[in-house]
């Protein structure tokens, strides 16, 4: 029996579907929450992915409400190849096929970035999703950036995955000269793959399947892998792989199975469209330092372009913006041989709302389970930037109320709380989050509490409702004769909870005390009575560890740490912060890290990174938020000093400012207990432009003391 979605993917809330998008027919799979979507996700794979390769994510961000839109790009699996049998999922049944288009005689321009953001965008337009939250890998990473250039107007939020981001350019650059100039080999596998002889060699579906389990991570008996980055596909070694344990037989029958209709050609066009944009600055940079010039002769040129496109160039020579303005999240896996970390240095430059998530993975990372955690093991779609009012299907309103960046108490649970207060025998009522709203679980319910003897033989009632891997919210009761009766908000993350979770319940527990009310509740979210710390009773003494306990539990689950800081003010630090710190200090990749508080949530964060000199690093710092910003600093001998440059705009707004100037030894205390980095200089300023490579040596210039001669006192006159 031949594969198919059902048996890969087995989630009854996704269908494969056709539709034809300017001439042409795309396949696609549309994924719909129950209960309706939040908002919309378009997904964009790279190569040599199809639609179902991100079947890891698919239910994942269907449990989290999103509506998913999944193509095949155009020459690949079933886009262009028409009349699918759609009545379930046997799509292997067809009639009448038409394959992918062949260049020649068909124009490369099908397959160039403009085209698919066309395509893509008009989709979306089809589907009645008007603005829409997008993600690409590969490929679908460098198309996902364009798409936001070229229609700004329908993306609200961006993910990619591996793919760096560099702005258009005004230059074109061969991929020859990418690659002879030394500073990119890892790109050689492109020239190969564009040449053709991939499809001279690679045809039977025996052969696609032997080819694909090298590129998923196949791996011979003496360590060949029959793919590699600087040279391409060493066909003789195919045959000798062992199978990838990447992806299961199932799935690999079924790409085999896709790639069988059209062959390798349609998916191998993007390597032909040259996409010089992302490489340009860094082979500029490249060039500069090595001498190598980037500029060919015009018979050079015309012979190039006999063998490959510029549609992607041509097209952006139109574009007259380089910034994405959007929230961006990117994710770069440390292990990815062909887009290596050192490329996506820079991106902040053009991209001032950019999340980085580094993972210790491959480039096949949408392919491991560890993808779940490695991309949502932060706040970029939980607490931070969903605008669900504007990236909502029009098809499928939200109440107003639901427009919201965390979840609310819904009114069933104001009436179960209600019922709660008034019910002498109710102990517990155990609350969750569900379809982003606070609701309640069941209530538990023992003798009237009359003594903290009560309460402690009921405590373990909550034992059946304590799992280890479903965080719950608490409310006890604790002493019902006071009017109204006192209660105690216990949070449970366990640690073996799905990050999605942990950061929900995380984020939201001071948000369910404040709409329950934070009167009924004796102290607050840092175990402090009313009146100031009075002594404990036994009770409160159990009570207290219970909280230290959960605030514990919640550090750990969460990924940030607490800092308390002057001015009562506490602050969180992300976990990310550290980390990059600890690599700055050991002297590992970027020598500047900058952060920013989050005065909202009271979080430090990552701003950015980069690698520059003292020269350019004013460049780098924001110039209208403040910031923290550790910069390694080297004169060319020694291993380098770390500089800490706190800047606070004119501009900057009074909370703003105190926040950053009362937090700031505090926050350099943790880091250095946490990390171990010393800070030689610290500097300030209130514009990063105050800060210059003649600012930074004079701090390490070595003081001279300026001696003053001996002088012989001069003899006395005469009297």
């Amino acid at each position: 029996m031949a594969s198919s979605i059902a048996t890969i993917l087995n989630d009854s809330r996704v269908t494969p579907r056709q539709i034809t998008l300017n001439g042409k027919t795309y396949y696609y799979l549309l994924g719909v929450p129950t209960g309706g979507p939040r908002a919309t996700i378009i997904l964009i794979h790279g190569w040599p992915d199809i639609s179902i390769g991100w079947r890891n994510q698919i239910p994942m961000l269907l449990d989290m409400g999103y509506q998913i839109i999944c193509p095949d790009l155009m020459g690949f699996g079933g886009t262009v190849f028409l009349l699918w049998n759609l009545g379930g999922f046997d799509e292997l049944e067809l009639s009448n096929g038409q394959d992918a288009p062949k260049v020649p005689p068909e124009s490369m321009a099908l397959y160039s970035f403009k085209r698919a953001a066309d395509d893509i965008v008009e989709l979306a337009r089809r589907l009645k999703v008007q603005r829409f939250i997008l993600g690409g890998h590969d490929w679908g990473g460098a198309i996902v950036y364009r798409i936001a250039l070229w229609y700004p107007e329908t993306v609200t939020h961006l993910f990619a995955i591996c793919s760096p981001y560099t702005p258009p350019s005004k230059e074109y650059v061969p991929m020859e000269t990418i690659v002879k100039s030394g500073r990119l080999p890892n790109f050689g596998y492109q020239l190969h793959l564009a040449s053709g002889q991939v499809e001279e060699n690679i045809k039977s579906r025996e052969q696609i399947k032997m080819f694909l389990n090298s590129l998923y991570g196949g791996i011979g008996p003496n360590g060949e892998r029959g793919f590699y980055v600087r040279e391409g596909v060493r066909f003789d070694e195919l045959p000798i792989l062992k199978p990838t344990r990447l992806v299961d037989e199932a799935t690999l029958d079924y790409y085999a199975d896709q790639y069988k209709k059209n062959g390798m050609h349609g998916t191998l066009n993007c390597y032909r469209n040259r996409e010089v944009s992302d490489v340009q600055s860094s082979l500029s940079r490249f060039c500069t330092m090595r001498a190598v010039s980037i500029h060919r002769t015009a018979p050079e040129r015309n012979a190039d372009s006999r063998k490959y496109s510029q549609h992607n160039f041509n097209d952006e020579l139109e574009l007259d913006r380089k910034n994405i303005d959007i929230p961006v999240l990117f994710i770069q896996a440390t292990k990815d041989e062909a887009l290596p970390p050192a490329m996506s240095e820079g991106m902040e430059k053009y991209i001032p709302n950019l999340t980085r998530n580094i993972v210790q993975l491959r480039h096949t990372i949408t392919h491991s389970q560890n993808t779940q955690d490695a991309i949502w093991n932060n706040r970029y779609l939980c607490i931070s930037p969903l605008s669900l009012s504007q990236s909502l299907s029009p098809s499928h309103p939200v109440p107003e109320t639901q427009l919201t960046l965390r979840p609310t108490a819904s009114a069933e649970l104001h009436s179960a709380f209600t019922t709660f207060l008034t019910t002498p025998t109710s102990f517990a009522l155990l609350i969750t989050i569900s379809s982003e709203r606070l609701t309640p679980l069941s209530t538990l319910s023992s003798t009237p509490i009359s003594s903290s003897t009560d309460f402690y033989t009921s405590l373990p009632l909550l034992h059946p409702h304590l799992t280890p891997t479903t965080p719950l919210y608490i409310l006890l009761r604790r002493h019902p004769s006071s009017s109204p009766p006192e209660l105690v908000a216990v949070t449970y993350v366990p640690d073996t909870a799905p990050v999605r979770q942990k950061m929900l319940f995380a984020s939201t527990r001071l948000t369910l005390v404040r709409e329950l009310g934070k009167e009924k509740f004796r102290g607050n979210a840092d175990g402090e009575g009313k009146g100031g710390k009075q002594p404990l009773t036994a009770e409160e003494e159990v009570l207290k560890g219970v909280k230290e306990a959960e605030e514990r539990e919640g550090r750990g689950g969460t990924g940030e740490r607490r800092l308390v800081a002057g001015s009562g003010v506490k602050l969180r630090i992300e976990v990310d912060v550290m980390q990059r710190l600890q690599g700055l200090k050991e002297g590992e990749g970027a020598n500047l890290v900058m952060l920013r508080i989050d005065v909202a949530t009271e979080i430090i964060e990552l701003a950015g990174t980069g690698s520059t000199d003292a020269a350019g690093l004013a460049n780098e710092i924001s110039d209208s938020e403040p910031r923290y910003s550790f910069f390694r600093y080297s004169d060319g001998e020694g291993e380098g000093q770390i500089i800490f440059v706190y800047t606070c705009p004119s501009g900057s707004k009074i909370k703003e400012r105190m926040m950053y100037a009362t937090s700031k030894l505090m926050f350099l205390k943790a880091v250095e207990n946490e990390t171990g980095l010393t800070v030689a200089k610290r500097l300030e300023a209130s514009n990063p432009s105050e800060i210059t490579a003649a600012t930074i040596e004079e701090e390490f210039r070595p003081k001279q003391e300026q001696k003053q001669a001996f002088s012989r006192p001069k003899r006395p006159g005469k009297r």
